[in-house]
């Protein structure tokens, strides 16, 4: 192979000839690059109608692959032929390795210059199919060399396991659920509607064995939480415990194998919520009730369960408006998979919110009014003003509960019904719990009903814990707090 000299140059753009890429980004990728000369600049694709279905689908083999071949989710996109490459690092690579010289290039060379700790970023940019265009990617040739190539990288990946683990741990330095962020879920939940759009609920479940296991293995942290909480539980529930003995890493690995297959039945739902999977309603009667003088209601729900089971409700036995207050990593995402799977009759709306404010307040104030019910999590803490965290016992141990939802419920002063969705065996038993008809309270001794009702609600996602431990699914450290002094703790 003939060494390529050093280059004068710093950084060379590649972007395809074929009218694909908007050339317009062009100078925010010199500004990006500009401000950070040592990273990779690639395009992060935004695809229009034009893209070939099988294109599109095709793609996410190979960021499944890719993620693989670097344990991480950090490489985003790795097809898109529209970068900004540091020459350095670049050539230095090439003298050393061959790369691939077809469509295998872009994947191949992103996967070494990471595995060469070359930073990677990226921009999105809107692409386009031509409709006059013509496709140079031969299918037998290219998809042969990608398979060969990604066979390559593969057992190349196995030796770095233990560099390439260092390096997820170094990035990783988030210490609660508001910065774990669920990077790449956008294309992890479209590689499931493709899967299940091709073979159904069978291939779906086939695909999760792997997918469970690839997380289970790798994820530290979260099989770290996991183990922690199946192990607090037990010794919480004492003679009561869900497992005779101690639990074990095959009952964390359960534990995974649960959340895949709620992940699983969410497609399900988003897909065909007018064929969706079995389900029997309790409390019913008391929500309608409740809407009786046609305003909504507010549902307090949790991490517990599968509530988008609530689209069902929704869609198929009232058709009512719904809108779910959230704040996730993969809200967007969330977002574009309820519109690309639904269209425009979708009645649910998803509202990121951070905190509770007064607009907020108003706006949400003005949807209940309006007859639109509204979900709110109750067991995650506030992100926008810690002072409205409060230590409360659950499962033993203090731990932080916010109090938003429940002001949030006293400002709209409406009914409140908490919500679980909770499947046993095949059927999901979905629970509407009248909690009060209403929270608005005087001022004088408010904290001290804010807290009673607090209390209350613990209580009985406490109970549901202990009925479905293999449902609760936060995979993070829950308990940062020291014991309770008056409760026995892990």
């Amino acid at each position: 192979m003939t060494s390529l000299p050093l280059s004068l140059h710093t950084h060379a753009l590649q972007i395809d000839a074929d009218g694909q890429h908007d050339i317009g980004d062009v100078p925010k990728f010199i500004e990006r690059s500009i401000n950070n000369p040592d990273e990779i600049v690639s395009g992060h694709p935004i695809y229009d109608r034009t893209i070939p279905k099988s294109r599109l689908y095709g793609r996410y083999i190979t960021h499944f692959w890719v993620w693989v071949e670097t344990l991480s989710f950090k490489i985003k996109d790795s097809m898109c032929g529209f970068r900004l490459y540091p020459l350095d690092a670049t050539i230095c690579l090439l003298n050393k390795v061959s790369i691939g010289k077809r469509m295998d290039f872009d994947i191949d060379i992103l996967v070494r210059l990471y595995w060469k700790n070359v930073p990677v970023s990226f921009i999105k940019t809107k692409v386009i199919y031509p409709k006059d265009g013509t496709s140079h990617f031969d299918s037998l040739v290219d998809n042969w060399l990608i398979t060969k190539m990604h066979t390559k990288l593969f057992f190349g990946m196995i030796p770095r396991i233990p560099r390439l683990l260092m390096k997820r741990r170094q990035l990783s330095n988030a210490s609660d659920w508001s910065k774990s962020r669920e990077v790449g879920s956008y294309l992890g939940l479209c590689t499931l509607l493709w899967c299940y759009r091709l073979t159904g609920t069978a291939g779906l479940n086939f695909l999760l064995s792997f997918v469970v296991g690839f997380f289970f293995i790798f994820n530290a942290k979260g099989r770290g939480a996991s183990y922690a909480y199946l192990q607090r539980l037990h010794n919480y529930s004492g003679v009561k415990s869900p497992w005779n003995k101690k639990p074990r890493l095959l009952t964390s690995f359960r534990h995974f194998l649960s959340f895949g297959r709620a992940t699983a039945d969410k497609v399900t739902i988003w897909l065909k919520p007018q064929k969706s999977i079995p389900y029997s309603v309790q409390g019913l009667d008391d929500y309608k009730k409740s809407r009786e003088q046609g305003c909504g209601v507010l549902f307090i729900a949790s991490h517990l369960g599968n509530v988008d089971v609530s689209r069902v409700i929704a869609d198929r036995e009232e058709k009512l408006p719904l809108a779910i207050l959230t704040h996730d990593a993969h809200t967007p995402n969330f977002q574009r998979i309820v519109s690309k799977v639904s269209g425009t009759e979708c009645n649910i709306e998803i509202v990121d919110v951070r905190n509770i404010t007064p607009d907020i307040a108003i706006i949400l104030r003005e949807k209940i009014s309006s007859g639109q019910d509204v979900i709110i999590m109750g067991d995650r803490t506030s992100l926008g003003s810690k002072s409205h965290n409060i230590m409360l016992p659950f499962l033993g141990c203090d731990s932080l509960f916010s109090q938003g939802p429940f002001i949030l419920a006293g400002l709209l002063d409406c009914p409140v019904f908490l919500l679980f969705s909770m499947k046993e065996k095949k059927v999901y038993k979905i629970t509407f719990e009248h909690f009060a008809d209403s929270l608005a309270v005087p001022r004088k001794n408010r904290s001290e009903h804010l807290k009673g009702y607090m209390e209350k609600y613990v209580a009985r996602l406490e109970h549901y814990v202990q009925r479905y431990p293999l449902q609760w699914y936060n995979f993070y450290n829950y308990w940062p707090i020291r014991p309770h002094p008056k409760t026995l703790c892990a």
